[in-house]
């Protein structure tokens, strides 16, 4: 019978931190390009896990997550169903935090999770090609069905730069937001990347006529997530 409780989830970490020990972070600490002067934050009490008391003379402006505040959450894994849970979600890193007690656990995109329903939005694992290297990354579904959309959040870093001859003030570390990237799924089967609405046509298995006389009577751009919603909403309704 699957638990739907805070304490059972804990005690099923425990289990699948023992087996799986590359999937969790109990202590969470910074990448060496963004902190060099910080080895460690610590259990995290409440700070963000990119500033920290020990930064407070060089705040990195901007944010790693989708969004800062924690949101309730419900876990959906292979190992059962866990609800009452407060995530966000860490693009940078691309990992999935929550709260434990006095501390904060970061989940990875492994094939264990199912889905993460996190405040009005629904992250799920799937495969990702990086530099030639396919491995697990998180996306947010936006519509699922015959055919299922999903975006891809992306979060660059840039390191602080240093004044120039004619600036009093260099700029300061930031993290900046990137343009989503957006992906369609056939049934069960690898993800594709739209990089144009023709493309995303011809890998329709059908009713590709009627999906391209859609598109070109709304001016569908794959560029814009409202377009493509309205397209593969109107293709599934199909």
């Amino acid at each position: 019978m699957k638990r739907s409780t805070t304490i059972g989830l804990s005690f099923c970490l425990i289990s699948v931190a023992f087996n799986f020990p590359f999937l969790f972070a109990q202590v969470i600490t910074t990448s060496p390009d963004i902190r060099a002067n910080t080895k460690r934050v610590g259990i995290l009490t409440g700070y963000d896990v990119f500033n920290n008391p020990q930064d407070e003379d060089d705040p990195i402006v901007g944010t790693p997550y989708f969004d800062d505040k924690y949101s309730k959450a419900t876990l959906y894994t292979k190992l059962g169903i866990f609800s009452n849970l407060e995530m966000r979600y860490n693009i940078y890193l691309d990992r999935v935090e929550f709260k434990q007690k006095d501390s904060v656990v970061s989940l990875g995109p492994d094939s264990i999770v199912h889905k993460i329903a996190l405040g009005n939005n629904v992250l799920v694992v799937e495969k990702l090609t990086v530099r030639g290297k396919t491995q697990n990354s998180y996306f947010v579904r936006l519509d699922s069905g015959r055919i299922t959309l999903i975006s891809k959040p992306s979060v660059e870093f840039k390191a602080r730069q240093e004044a120039r001859p004619i600036e009093t003030d260099g700029k300061p570390p930031s993290f900046i937001r990137k343009a989503n990237e957006y992906y369609i799924k056939i049934g069960s089967g690898i993800c594709s990347k739209i990089s144009g609405i023709r493309g995303l046509i011809e890998i329709l298995p059908d009713k590709k006529k009627e999906a391209q006389d859609f598109a070109k009577r709304e001016k569908t751009s794959p560029r814009d997530e409202k377009d493509l919603l309205m397209l593969v909403r109107y293709y599934n309704s199909l």
